[in-house]
């Protein structure tokens, strides 16, 4: 781990890691109270505790484009689903005004909803999803994710945790049809590429067809919030991966109009290719996102 993350753990993952350390420098097995009873861990919880309140007072102005959201996420769980932060920074970044100047205003207060929007014509459980994806873990892929450098490799895997790697979609399922999240993920033509998706997307809203046509047709209503392809880009900040005009994507890898099937990268060269127009991406839009964030701090009164 970084040890710039460590200051971004929350007091329980913090915990968790001291536990770990201390297992490993004593080489015997000790339980996780004697850990917190020795008092040992004291003074690294009292600085978390005063990250937490500085952060705290933050959280609903500011986005901390070097955040992790691993860091408040329990181990071996999604971002998506189980880091505070990421909520609260969706809520923060999409809470603002739509095409036809209505706001979409999302509550994280309406129990068994993630981030909650409603008016007089729709309403929607809107959840995160990550948007990039190194393949670290797919197995068809590990023959050339193993190849890359550790070090590399770690970077890579790290980077694609910031808040330019998320975004929203509808949460929940309608009419027995998969969710847009579900969708892209396991259609093999997609094979969970944002870049793809967003040649979907760019497609629904012209009228064509592409493989998530089904799915989008189901959640029409969610785009039609945003009114074009142009109002989608704009809203959720995607605009570096477009052309100026906003008429074409710009896609990772070389894009073949007929969506073949499993479009993963098909050696290291093309990995690398892919992996670097990911991160590229990745870091444009989180300066974008955070820039925003301080431009709505700055307008507060």
């Amino acid at each position: 781990m970084h040890p710039k993350k460590i200051y971004q753990l929350n007091e329980s993952n913090l915990l968790k890691l001291v536990f770990l350390i201390t297992q490993l420098k004593n080489h015997e097995t000790i339980t996780f109270q004697t850990a917190v009873d020795s008092g040992a861990v004291q003074e690294i919880l009292d600085s978390a505790r005063r990250l937490t309140d500085i952060q705290s007072a933050n959280f609903n102005a500011q986005v901390d484009g070097d955040y992790d959201f691993r860091a408040d996420t329990p181990p071996n769980r999604d971002p998506d689903a189980y880091s505070e932060t990421l909520r609260q920074y969706h809520k923060l970044l999409w809470t603002k005004s739509l095409p036809d100047g209505s706001i979409l205003k999302l509550s994280d207060q309406r129990s068994g909803t993630y981030l909650y929007y409603s008016s007089p014509k729709e309403e929607f459980n809107l959840t995160s999803d990550s948007i990039s994806h190194s393949y670290h873990y797919v197995k068809r892929m590990q023959h050339i994710v193993d190849a890359l450098d550790p070090t590399w490799s770690r970077f890579i895997y790290d980077d694609l945790h910031r808040i330019g790697g998320y975004s929203l979609f509808p949460g929940d399922k309608k009419d027995g049809a998969m969710t847009i999240n579900q969708a892209r993920g396991c259609n093999q033509r997609i094979v969970d590429r944002f870049d793809l998706t967003l040649e979907c997307i760019r497609r629904f809203y012209e009228g064509n067809d592409s493989p998530l046509t089904k799915t989008f047709k189901v959640y029409s209503d969610f785009f039609e919030l945003f009114s074009s392809f142009e109002g989608y880009v704009d809203f959720f900040a995607l605009q570096d991966l477009v052309d100026s005009k906003c008429s074409t994507v710009k896609f990772f890898l070389p894009f073949d109009e007929t969506f073949p099937l499993n479009p993963f990268p098909k050696d290291l060269d093309e990995y690398d290719v892919f992996i670097r127009n990911t991160l590229g991406f990745v870091s444009s839009r989180t300066k974008r996102l955070t820039n925003y964030s301080q431009e709505f701090l700055e307008s507060k009164p």
